[in-house]
Formats: structure tokens, sequence, C-alpha cells
């Protein structure tokens, strides 16, 4: 079926199917009563909100570098918001874009993903590509050297040599309370160890929001920073606290690498340059000072720039983030990759790749681009990102493997998106984005209002248990969706369990009024439907 602006003939054929959005008031947190299915039917199909097209008959998605061929784009229209690229095609890659076989990072015009991602045959929502690639190799043996191993560390506590690449690196294990001052930089002549939690900075305490011991804390292209993973050692991740920053300085050529790694408490005994495990630590948060929606902490009514008590600590321990400076600036990332997170602080409650907690839209990056781009987060045992209110925004993101969703929005987050490319696992995997707003009050503000162009979801089985879908939209939420692709796998036969898309827990008629949840130029590509047909 070709495109229709208002998608009369698309709903038409929902409701002759019975594929319905879901109705709410059951679970998920909340309770502000049933939604109506057929209001929000009749809302989306009436609405110019929703432009997409739906099983187009000549779908073509490139099995080498990702880019959606066909439709070929020449429909869309308008322009996207300020500080976005205004593309003329559907999805996560630019169809022009060559395959790249040797993952030469000097390469012209090759995929955006190509050249700097860890790839490898046992991940789970692998890269095409019929050989393992990681990005540091070639640069470790040819250009990139440690330090003499003369024993000594900048910051930290010497734990002996490890090996990467047949070059020999110090081990620095870093404890919270190692690094202090107003700067700090982790270079690339060691390996840093990560034994505990290690908070930057002391933005996180519940009164002092503003931080008296802010840190800027620059990690150099090429570095990698291990968090330890052993029955001697738990509960450890990289932590930014408010008022702080991270200078994340990867490139195309030399990325950043955080991952996990055994360590038996005195030396390392695995292997850094393997980041195929899942769930071995706490992956990084980035806590700021922007707005966040969640009453949670006594004081905070939504939008009052108050404190929010964090999930992401170890037992035992508190950290707060959120505010109300909503162009609050926690620095900057860029090419970044996230391994063998999603680790369990608590049961039920693991940390995801990368955390954003009330983090704001500034950034010391010189380039024009957002806080993040250019980050892969790959075989987290939870999510892949997870915003936590705030403004901060993304481009160049992939996701791979990951557990949960790949994409986790709550609490009244307001930031950009653009170039984004989730790849569900065939055993692992929920939904690709989950979106949410404030679970005790469907109508909190700021509301979950992103705006997200030039995503690419492709579709698995996932988990066992897993009812994966493309994007589950709920608590009132509010998002604009542009130049997307949710789709099956063409390539590989694999597919999507339940819907492209899945809309629950809605606040009722103020929601639907509001016409709130904006989808323009999306192509859905779903076997099992547009629409989930669920009953909960």
């Amino acid at each position: 079926m070709e495109r229709n602006k208002a998608l009369a003939a698309t709903i038409s054929l929902l409701a002759a199917t019975g594929l319905t959005a879901c109705g709410g008031g059951g679970g998920g947190g909340g309770g502000n009563g049933d939604d109506s299915a057929t209001s929000f039917q009749k809302q989306f199909s009436e609405s110019d909100s929703y432009d997409v097209i739906e099983n187009p008959s000549s779908f073509n998605l490139k099995s080498t570098t990702l880019a959606v061929t066909n439709p070929d784009g020449s429909n869309i229209d308008g322009s996207l918001a300020a500080g976005m690229d205004d593309t003329d095609y559907y999805g996560a890659v630019d169809p022009d874009a060559i395959n790249d076989p040797d993952n030469d990072a000097d390469a012209t015009n090759n995929a955006w993903w190509q050249g700097w991602t860890y790839r490898n045959g046992s991940v789970d929502g692998n890269f095409p590509g019929s050989s393992n690639f990681h990005p540091l190799e070639d640069e470790i043996k040819n250009s990139m050297s440690p330090d003499t191993n003369d024993g000594s560390c900048p910051k930290g506590t010497h734990k002996g040599t490890t090996s990467a690449f047949g070059d020999s690196y110090d081990v620095c294990a870093l404890a919270d309370g190692d690094i202090t001052g107003s700067t700090a930089t982790l270079n690339n002549e060691h390996i840093w160890l990560l034994t505990e939690t290690v908070n930057i900075g002391d933005g996180g305490d519940q009164n002092n929001s503003a931080g008296t011991g802010d840190v800027v804390l620059t990690i150099e292209p090429g570095t990698m920073v291990m968090g330890a993973s052993s029955g001697t050692v738990d509960d450890v991740a990289l932590v930014i606290t408010r008022g702080s920053q991270i200078k994340v300085q990867g490139t195309k050529e030399q990325p950043v690498i955080m991952g996990a790694v055994d360590f038996d408490g005195t030396t390392i005994t695995g292997d850094v340059t393997d980041l195929t495990d899942r769930g071995e630590w706490g992956g990084l948060v980035v806590d700021g000072l922007a707005t966040v929606n969640s009453a949670a902490t006594p004081g905070n009514a939504p939008g009052n720039g108050g404190s929010v008590a964090s999930e992401a600590v170890p037992d035992g321990k508190d950290r707060y983030f959120g505010g109300g400076t909503d162009n609050d600036n926690s620095g900057e990332i860029r090419y970044l990759i996230i391994a063998e997170s999603g680790y369990a602080f608590r049961e039920d409650q693991e940390v995801q790749g990368l955390t954003l907690e009330g983090v704001g839209s500034g950034t010391t990056a010189t380039d024009g681009g957002p806080f993040v781009d250019y980050l892969q987060v790959l075989g987290s045992e939870d999510d892949g990102v997870e915003w936590f209110g705030g403004t901060a925004g993304m481009n160049h993101v992939v996701i791979n493997g990951q557990d949960d969703d790949g994409l986790d929005q709550d609490l009244g987050w307001q930031g950009k998106v653009q170039y984004a490319l989730i790849l569900m696992g065939a055993d692992n995997g929920n939904r690709a984005m989950e979106t949410d707003g404030n679970g005790d009050d469907f109508d909190a503000k700021p509301y979950t209002a992103p705006t997200i162009a030039n995503l690419t979801v492709i579709g698995n089985s996932g988990g066992d248990s897993s009812d994966t879908l493309a994007h589950l939209a709920r608590e009132g939420y509010r998002g604009n969706i542009h130049r997307t692709v949710y789709t099956d796998d063409p390539n590989n036969g694999t597919k999507f369990k339940t819907a492209c898309i899945d809309v629950d827990e809605m606040s009722g008629s103020s929601w639907l009024d509001d016409s709130p949840l904006t989808y323009e130029d999306v192509v859905f590509n779903c076997d099992n439907g547009a629409l989930a047909d669920a009953d909960d």
C-alpha cells in the first residue's frame, strides 16, 4: 500500500483486519483511567499528524549498509526541527552510501556506522559482514603506543600489566575518590580499570546540585576503560555527577571503548579486547541539572527544578539528579563504544549502557553537534540508552543486541535524535523504543516529547518471553517521529513477534485532543501489522 496523507486507506485496512491501538487502564503504573482504542484509532486516521507508508510493495533494505533504497524518499517534504539535517530519505543510512568490506575508517562515502563500530559474530544483533572487527586492532598494532610499563599510574593504583593485540599495557585501577581536582585525563597509554562505582564530582548530593567539587574528565582517543568483573568486585559503573563534565574525545580511527574484563583483585585475568559478554558492569551514567517531571522525591513537584533520586546506584548509596536548567552542559561524547553493560545493582534493576539523568542540551563540542555523536551500545543486559528527563540530544547511534529496549525514554525527556540504528537480536530484545511519561501522572509536565528522525529499527524475535515490537508509546508520551523505518528483517527472514507499534495507557481525551504523537514520513514494514492488536 502506498502513502496516504490522512492514512484513511491504511486505517481501513487495519479496521478490516481487526488491528487496534491498545487501551490502557491496567498495568504500567498510573491509573489515569481507561483509554478508548476506538478514539485513538479515529484520531490516528483523521489527523494530518500521521503520514506513513504501510508495507510498501517493493521495500528494499540493503544487506551491506542497512540503507533503505525503496521507498526512495521522493515524496518526503517539509523541514525538520532546528539543528537537524533535512534529509531526503527514509531511515538511518543514506542510500548512496557504499559498503566498505575492509572497514577502512578513511574510506569516503561509506555508511556512517562502518569503520568504527565493533563487530563480532557472537554478538546478538551483529552487523553485516563476514569477519570480526575491533576498531582499535590496527591502531594498536601500527600507530598507538602504550606507556613504558614502568609500574606507575597517573591516577589510581597499579595492578600489573595486560596485553591488547600484542602490546603490554600498565593497568591503573580506579576506585571512588581517585579522580579529583578540577580536571583529569584518562589517556590511551594505560588500561583503566574501574573496581567500584566511580563518581566524578560531588553533584550527586541532594543539597549540592551546583557541585562544589566539579571535575572535567577528559578521555583521549583510543582509550580503553574497563569495569572489573569477578566474584570479588561488583556494582561497577562510571558516573558523572551534576555540575561535572565528561569529554569523550574518540575519533573514527580511534574510538573510546568502555567494556568489562575479568579481574581477580590483583590482576586482569580476561581479555580487554573481547567485548562479547553481557551484564558485567553498570555502564556510563551522566547526571545533569535539567528538568525532570518526576515527583518521586518529596518537594519535587513536576517541573519545579527539584532533585530526583537515581535508581542507578549501589545498595546503601544515594545520588540525585535534575534541576531547572535545560541548557545545562555535561560536556560531550564523540565516538564511544559501550559494551557488556546491564549489571543489576538490585534484583530486576539493571543499569543500561548509557544512562542520561536530567542531562541538558548544552555541550562543549565545537562541531555543532549534540551532546552525543557516534555511539555504539552492544550486548547490554538491559537498555541501550535511557533518558530520565532532560533535553540532551544524540546523533549517529547504534544499539545492537540489547536485552530490553534500544532507546528508552522517560520522565519528560525533550531532546532530539537523528540517525539511529537499532538491530534487534534473535535471543535478546524487547522493544526497540519504549517511551513513557510519568507513571504516577500521565499529564505531568514537561511531557516526554522528543523529536526523532532517520531511525531504522530492524526486527527480530528477541528473548523467549518478549513480545518484540518497534515502538511502545504510553503514559501520555508525546513524540515526533520523522523519516523513520520500522521493519522486519527481509534479508535474514526474522521479524517482530507483535507489530510495528503499540500505543497504551494514555491519559484519555486530553491526550487525543492534543494530537501529540506525530508520525511523519514513516515506513511500517511489519508482517504482523502496523498497530498491535493486544488486550492490555
